[in-house]
């Protein structure tokens, strides 16, 4: 190679070296102000809170009873809620002697023998209450609600 130009020795290299800058691959670098992406992280969102729960709503009080023994119904209720538990039965007896299909009035017989220590004659109250009640769940709630308790006391 000595005894050729010094042209054609360039030109010759040249040659050589061209099929070579084929063979490498560019990469184009990014802009400096842009940094460079890494993996990409994705949060999952944290699960919506549990719905709070509907209050429970205040217990509507019972409609007045209105019938032919109403007036003693309300006379045993006040002596119910007075403490005088012996009245209170005599006048739901009476009551029930007049209406025996009303519900309220087996009801309030059983909570005066609740009262009164007696859970196996209030458990046959409620059931007779129950057994009467119909649709109106409110009342057999209650009456459920007492019987519960009745059996509960006579397990013990």
């Amino acid at each position: 190679m000595s005894s050729l130009p010094t042209t054609t020795r360039f030109l010759l290299i040249g040659a050589l070296l061209l099929p070579l800058t084929a063979c490498v691959t560019h990469y184009p670098e990014q802009p400096p102000s842009v940094p460079p992406r890494g993996p990409e992280i994705r949060t999952i969102p944290a699960p919506p809170p549990p719905p709070k729960p509907a209050p429970v709503p205040a217990p509507t009080p019972a409609p007045p009873v209105a019938g032919p023994a109403a007036p003693l119904y309300a006379e045993a209720e006040t002596a119910l809620q007075a403490g005088n538990y012996q009245a209170a039965e005599m006048l739901l007896q009476r009551a029930l002697r007049i209406e025996p299909r009303n519900p309220r009035y087996w009801y309030a017989l059983a909570r005066t023998t609740a009262q009164q220590g007696n859970h196996r004659q209030t458990v046959q109250f409620c059931l007779k209450a129950a057994s009467l009640a119909g649709n109106d769940s409110q009342l057999t709630h209650r009456i459920r609600s007492l019987q519960e308790r009745a059996e509960r006391a006579l397990q013990q």
